[in-house]
């Protein structure tokens, strides 16, 4: 598969992934306030599951509007001849047609379905179960959205505890714990910080900290603290020389390979909401760099957001539909 159809089905994946998310959110809201009104909470592996169960929906029957102009047919949409030579071509099965539409069964088909150049050059519409497809237009709401939500809160505290209370979402869910926003600092040093590039026992690139009062470390040490029912857990992470955003570890500890922990999948939101925190504080601070921080976080964040909608979609059906704790399913 050459680079343009991958980034094509990229960009159709990506599509689909927040579509299903749109689905989603109603039926979130609904379970959250019918758990609330039993004095309940919905845990993060619910949630999932209601996004893996709208997924598996949305992939049985989907439904494309203007599909003659999604499918590169670039002459007129009106062209009968070009309607009928679509519907011959797959048997009509699962096909059916109206004045302006062209719905697609995926299960009667039994097929998958390709759509070129679905973005925003198309001058025809597409949608999925329903739901208009416009990745630009989605990414510029979610973005709204969210810069709203940090508009809201007014203070570096207030910023913290909603990256706190991020973190904590995957923690929880990864650890079968229930920690709170008061069980975690978040915190960024400079000073006093030697980073050292060293290598895993299988070879994998990593980075160690050790104190050292004579060393400045400028890109900033970025630390997560856990007070766990066993003690003191810290993740740590930093910028490599690629500027990406890896883990890091003490300067003894032994590692047999890289791998993230929560706070590096989180890594971007730390980085940034710290830093967006910490210049809320600082009146010498020009207001240009506070709001360039604060849009790295709407960008972060949203970032984020895509990639565990992407992951939870990839991992559809491989957990049990019923809760590990009570066996609840979650409609």
């Amino acid at each position: 598969m050459g680079k343009e159809a991958n980034e094509k089905k990229g960009k159709l994946k990506e599509i689909f992934d927040r579509n299903v998310m749109e689905k989603a959110k109603p039926i979130i809201a609904l379970k959250r306030e019918q758990l609330a009104k039993q004095g309940r909470e919905l845990t993060a592996k619910q949630e999932e599951r209601i996004i893996k169960r709208t997924a598996r929906k949305m992939k049985r029957t989907m439904t494309f509007r203007g599909i003659l102009a999604a499918l590169g047919l670039t002459t007129a949409f009106g062209a009968g001849m070009h309607t009928q030579k679509l519907l011959n071509e797959t048997n009509d099965k699962g096909i059916t047609q109206a004045e302006d539409t062209i719905n697609i069964d995926a299960v009667e088909t039994e097929k998958d379905i390709n759509i070129e150049n679905a973005d925003k050059n198309n001058s025809r519409k597409v949608f999925l179960d329903g739901v208009h497809v416009d990745l630009e237009e989605q990414e510029d709401e979610m973005k709204k959205n969210i810069e709203e939500k940090i508009d809201s809160l007014p203070s570096k505290s207030a910023v913290l505890k909603y990256i706190k209370s991020t973190f904590l979402g995957d923690y929880n869910a990864n650890n079968g714990t229930q920690y709170n926003d008061k069980d975690i600092s978040i915190y960024k040093d400079i000073y006093s910080i030697n980073m050292i590039e060293d290598k895993a026992k299988n070879g994998d690139d990593i980075l160690r900290s050790k104190y050292d009062s004579t060393e400045t470390y400028e890109k900033g040490l970025y630390t997560v603290e856990i007070q766990t029912e066993k003690g003191l857990e810290k993740q740590k992470i930093a910028r490599n020389d690629d500027n990406k955003c890896v883990r890091v570890y003490d300067d003894e500890e032994s590692v047999d390979k890289y791998t993230d922990n929560e706070a590096a999948i989180l890594g971007e939101v730390i980085m940034a909401g710290t830093d967006y925190a910490i210049s809320m504080e600082q009146d010498k601070t020009d207001i240009s760099v506070k709001e360039e921080y604060k849009n790295r976080l709407v960008d972060a964040i949203a970032d984020y957001k895509n990639k565990k909608v992407e992951r939870i979609i990839n991992e559809e059906g491989k957990t049990d539909r019923t809760d590990n704790n009570d066996g609840e399913r979650v409609d």
